[in-house]
């Protein structure tokens, strides 16, 4: 056994452990301002689309509490191997359970990310476009993406014996300064090759999730600007102003937080020196994609956004300053003031 006495390391009243319940704690009442805002603040015409946002929250949500409290993983990275130290090792749930639970909700938010742009691009395609489906189809089509999604996390390692002492043994054999705790008696292995297929297959995944999610934007932007004869001003202006909060609200987390973390570790994996110190810090970086994502949740969607900036002034005991509320108003829609007929419209 190669590793050293200096390289052990205990998680389980350590910084990491801390830090990761801090960020856990800290998202959760903001996630729970994000799904009341989505069902009780969403404007009419959200009256689809919110359920939709509401899956995606949903989802992030579980998958960060899972990361952050319930399971809190140890990786030992670059090597696909780890242990847990959260709430459920507590009730002596073991590794591999909690690894199928927590990946369940990591494909849920891969299939709800690409089922968001896809309603988006429906909803721009015009009845004629050979590209329109019909409701059955759609709901088939975005059941297929859940079912691929998590199988796809799902089955390298169904059938695979993940506790096997002797894949730790080849890990510690290779790894010139493995840390001591790899042979913690909770700890599973997935691949045993520091670079090697199971690695390109999970990265493989998320690439899927980026690329269809491209093609829906990238011809729904298409679609705006080629039907713009056939739309009011107004309608386009809505139309691209869904589809860029929905890009800020799904890229800016994942541009922020998730490529500097994974580029980092990538960096590091192509050293001959390679120390796990690096590792939990980047994890922890990883975790706050959930807040990033929530925040930006809230503040793309403006019904969402008004009702925040209240609540925070009531909470911190603030001056309310002028009053917020809806003003009713009459006006006359430009797309319909040629036949004369006066709409009443709610502003915000």
């Amino acid at each position: 056994m190669n590793c050293r006495h200096g390289n052990l390391t205990t998680f389980k009243n350590s910084p990491y452990l801390f830090t990761m319940n801090t960020i856990g704690a800290f998202q959760i009442p903001l996630f729970l301002v994000s799904v009341y805002c989505i069902l009780k603040k969403s404007p009419w015409n959200m009256v689809f689309y919110k359920w939709l946002i509401l899956v995606f929250q949903l989802a992030i949500i579980s998958f960060n509490v899972l990361l952050t409290i319930l399971c809190t993983p140890v990786v030992f990275y670059p090597y696909l191997c780890g242990y847990t130290i959260g709430l459920l090792s507590q009730i002596n749930i073991s590794t591999r359970s909690q690894y199928f639970i927590s990946t369940f909700a990591l494909g849920c938010v891969g299939a709800s990310t690409t089922v968001l742009f896809e309603y988006r691009h429906q909803s721009v395609l015009p009845n004629f476009h050979i590209l329109r489906h019909s409701t059955e189809y759609r709901v088939f089509k975005n059941t297929v993406y859940y079912v691929i999604a998590i199988f796809h996390v799902w089955l390298p390692i169904y059938f695979e014996n993940v506790e096997d002492r002797e894949s730790i043994e080849k890990i510690v054999d290779n790894w010139r300064n493995a840390p001591c705790d790899i042979w913690n008696e909770n700890t599973v292995v997935f691949s045993v090759q520091k670079l090697g297929f199971l690695h390109f297959y999970y990265m493989g995944g998320i690439a899927i999730v980026i690329v269809l999610s491209t093609i829906y934007a990238v011809h729904s932007f298409y679609i705006i600007r080629a039907t713009r004869i056939l739309l009011s001003n107004e309608m386009q202006k809505v139309q691209r102003k869904f589809l860029k909060g929905l890009l800020l609200q799904v890229l800016v987390p994942y541009s922020v937080l998730v490529l500097p973390a994974g580029l980092g570790l990538f960096i590091l994996l192509l050293t001959d020196t390679w120390d796990q110190m690096y590792v939990q810090p980047g994890l922890c970086l990883i975790a706050t994609h959930g807040l990033l994502s929530t925040i930006t949740t809230i503040m793309v969607h403006k019904p969402y956004r008004v009702f925040f900036f209240i609540l925070c002034r009531r909470c911190l005991l603030m001056p309310a300053g002028v009053k917020v509320n809806t003003v009713d108003e009459l006006t006359t829609l430009p797309n319909i003031r040629m036949i004369g007929i006066q709409t009443h419209v709610t502003k915000f």
